[in-house]
């Protein structure tokens, strides 16, 4: 049996076992939580766009450099985090997904799934299947996912439902399982941005026992 890896100093383009956790949320990135943590600030939750829109990318860029100082200095280095714009976290956030070597939903067991996963019978397979993944991917797929239905239950104001949250997260969750060589119809982009949104829209038929964070 592989011994589980050490958590260490960087955050981006590692395993998830090798992500520094939260405290509060054994289980989650603590990344993860201080970025929904700005992010759902009732200011923030209703920005027009929110998780569409760019951030900066020179700012992106400057907290990934924090985030994988290998010798941080004294104090936390998430501090830098409160100080941009809802934009840049969101897009922080999202390329800390894309770049995760670790899938929060494996690539076989997305491939188990019912090729028409909107029907209920398939919304007990999708949870059937979820109640399997490795305790801290499900649990930090089950956090984001929380998240994003308070996302999509503001989207009056921030025009972001379900159905567009999915085409974002279809594309940031399984970037580790697409090849080079993947087209559109092989990485099959499409079923992907469906199960997300199928993940939003009945987030508590598949996490029934979920009692908020």
């Amino acid at each position: 049996m592989e011994a589980k890896k050490v958590p260490g100093h960087l955050i981006y383009g590692v395993e998830m076992d090798e992500i520094e956790k939260d405290d509060q949320h054994p289980n989650v990135p603590k990344f993860v939580v201080e970025c929904i943590g700005i992010i759902e600030n009732e200011e923030n939750l209703v920005t027009n766009g929110i998780y569409r829109a760019s951030g900066k990318k020179e700012s992106i860029d400057k907290i990934k450099k924090k985030m994988n100082e290998t010798k941080p200095k004294k104090g936390s280095k998430y501090s830098i985090l409160k100080d941009e714009d809802v934009h840049t976290i969101t897009g922080s956030l999202k390329q800390f997904f894309r770049e995760m070597k670790t899938d929060l939903i494996p690539i076989d067991i997305f491939r188990n799934l019912p090729n028409n996963l909107e029907t209920e019978e398939s919304v007990k397979t999708i949870g059937k299947e979820i109640n399997g993944i490795a305790i801290d991917s499900r649990m930090t797929l089950k956090y984001l996912l929380r998240h994003l239905v308070k996302v999509d239950a503001n989207s009056k104001e921030n025009l972001m439902n379900a159905s567009n949250l999915s085409i974002v997260w279809g594309a940031c969750l399984f970037t580790s399982s697409v090849t080079f060589n993947d087209t559109f119809e092989t990485s099959d982009l499409i079923r992907k941005n469906t199960l997300i949104k199928v993940l939003i829209q009945r987030f508590d038929d598949i996490f029934p026992n979920d009692s908020g964070r």
